[in-house]
């Protein structure tokens, strides 16, 4: 098989995945990691849970690359100080932390968040649900 990214991971087991992060979460700019489509064939892991690893050690989703019906190649990088927070990803990382889950440099993510504004976005409340006179 031809790979189209490097570097690149195919892992059959979320231990795998989540050993590399430990390993190499400081020393790597990115890695292409191959998931499993929900309800196909073949070994893998899914999108939720390789999402879910990658945040709880500091790292965050990027670009995808479909290959084929059973899986595709999705982009992951350590999150930077300055990156904006997506809803879902504050949810699943609120989870983290009231389950103490989070890595030390997952938590020092959610330091920059709140020193830069965009953990604080989510604990703001919203126009429309201020009263107006």
């Amino acid at each position: 098989m031809e790979r189209v990214h490097e570097p690149a991971l195919i892992v059959n087991k979320l231990e795998e995945w989540s050993s590399w992060l430990e390993q190499h979460h400081a020393s790597s700019t990115h890695l292409w990691l191959k998931i499993r489509r929900v309800r196909r064939d073949g070994s893998g892991i899914y999108l939720a849970e390789a999402v879910n690893e990658a945040l709880r050690r500091g790292w965050i989703d990027g670009l995808m690359h479909t290959e084929d019906r059973n899986g595709f190649w999705l982009r992951f990088s350590p999150r930077k100080p300055h990156s904006v927070w997506s809803l879902t990803n504050y949810q699943r990382v609120q989870a983290h932390l009231a389950a103490n889950r989070m890595t030390p440099m997952g938590l020092k993510t959610i330091e920059w968040a709140h020193q830069y504004g965009s953990w604080d976005a989510y604990e703001q409340p919203t126009p429309s649900s201020e009263k107006y006179p």
